[in-house]
């Protein structure tokens, strides 16, 4: 008997357990709704926020002062984002705020950057062609290993016999050891990928966070330590490689400030913008005259403009995420719930949310009720399953009527 009294208590953990996975995302699959914002780009114009938003069956194209556009004024004040259009017409400027343009340089500088929580919590096979930066070929290719950042340097791996290349490992490794390298690596940070116009090879930071330019010019190593200012704790990197060779890549630090790289003497330059690198998303659309840079948060979307020249903040434009009433509704009867699954991390693992105390007041109700349907029940409540609806609130209830407790 007390085997299967031992056995009724792990059904009990398991059907809460259960239930508090389940009802969260019943609830939230029948009232979550998609948030969309317009589409927002800073003109170099008028030097406003324009934005584009489909509204009864047509789009509304208007500024941050309320003035409205046709689809060919939008394309005038937005000459970076619609030059295709306007050279097409033969309506491109020649000049603008004192710069002369040119399909080429427009080109150049349109660029896109995207940042999201996944991409720092999500698991990676630590393995990184090292591509040869100064082939003289237009096109990348790929080198044939892989390498791997141990304690002692870097290994050098064929994935078709997956043995060690001992000599060039050697060769890599001691250019490495000579800066005061010292491994393994925290977090390496790179483009292994052909799909690029050139190549900047890796940046490396060690256990002793200091960060190493790591990269292969001619077929032999080059190592470049990298002076990291006292303020900055840089927890994760992407590289650019973009056309304007302005800089390295953005880096992200512990305390959520983004820094890029300039490829003038590594310096690291704050990009004056306010985010959580743990919940935020970052998305970027540069041009010749400013960075477009939209900060989504779980309560709304910030978007900036920045000056590309000095990344000096121009100007900023808020959208307020409306409130889910129906969505909100549910932490008065979920007291808590189970996830496995997160958009903010590739990794599956159980991750419990629980509502403030006050909220759980209402699981005074179910208790009422449990005891309420005795006359259908045909028995009394014991005081194990009081306790576990008093605490659990809508799992408990169902969890005890179903066990009979």
């Amino acid at each position: 008997m007390k085997q299967f009294k031992h056995i009724n208590k792990v059904i009990l953990v398991i059907m809460i357990l259960g239930l508090s996975w389940l009802l969260p995302q019943i609830w939230h699959l029948i009232t979550d709704k998609a948030t969309r914002y317009p589409f927002t780009y800073f003109s170099s114009v008028n030097h406003t926020f324009c934005t584009l938003e489909y509204e009864k069956e047509e789009f509304i194209r208007k500024d941050a002062h309320g003035n409205t556009y046709t689809e060919e004024q939008w394309d005038s004040i937005l000459p970076m984002f619609s030059f295709r259009q306007l050279a097409t017409d033969g309506l491109l400027p020649d000049t603008l705020n004192g710069i002369a343009l040119s399909v080429k340089d427009i080109r150049k500088t349109n660029y896109y950057f995207r940042y999201k929580p996944n991409e720092l919590f999500s698991p990676s096979i630590p393995l990184y062609p090292l591509f040869e930066s100064m082939s003289g070929r237009v096109d990348l290719e790929m080198p044939g290993d892989v390498f791997r950042v141990t304690k002692d340097g870097v290994e050098f791996i064929n994935p078709k016999t997956n043995k060690i290349n001992f000599t060039k490992s050697l060769k890599y490794s001691k250019s490495l050891l000579d800066k005061g390298f010292g491994g393994p690596a925290k977090w390496v940070a790179g483009s292994p990928t052909t799909r690029k116009s050139y190549d900047e090879g890796y940046f490396i930071l060690d256990q002793n966070s200091r960060l190493f330019h790591f990269k292969r010019v001619n077929d032999k190593p080059f190592v470049k330590e990298i002076k990291i200012p006292e303020n900055i704790d840089p927890i994760f990197m992407k590289t650019t490689e973009y056309g304007d060779k302005r800089f390295y890549g953005f880096v992200i630090s512990s305390d959520s400030k983004l820094y890029v790289i300039s490829c003038n003497k590594y310096k690291f330059i704050n990009i004056p913008i306010r985010f959580d690198y743990k919940n935020d998303n970052i998305m970027l659309m540069a041009n010749l005259f400013y960075w477009n840079m939209g900060i989504t948060t779980d309560s709304g979307k910030v978007c900036y403009a920045i000056n590309t020249n000095d990344f000096s903040l121009v100007d900023t434009l808020k959208y307020h995420k409306e409130p889910n009433k129906m969505a909100e509704a549910s932490k008065y009867f979920l007291p808590f719930s189970l996830k496995f699954k997160s958009y903010k991390s590739n990794y599956i693992k159980p991750r419990f949310s629980a509502v403030p105390l006050k909220y759980m007041l209402v699981n005074l109700f179910f208790v009422i009720l449990l005891v309420l349907l005795k006359p259908i029940r045909k028995q009394k409540p014991t005081p194990l399953a009081i306790i576990i609806t008093l605490i659990t609130g809508i799992y408990g209830l169902t969890t005890t009527l179903l066990l009979k407790l």
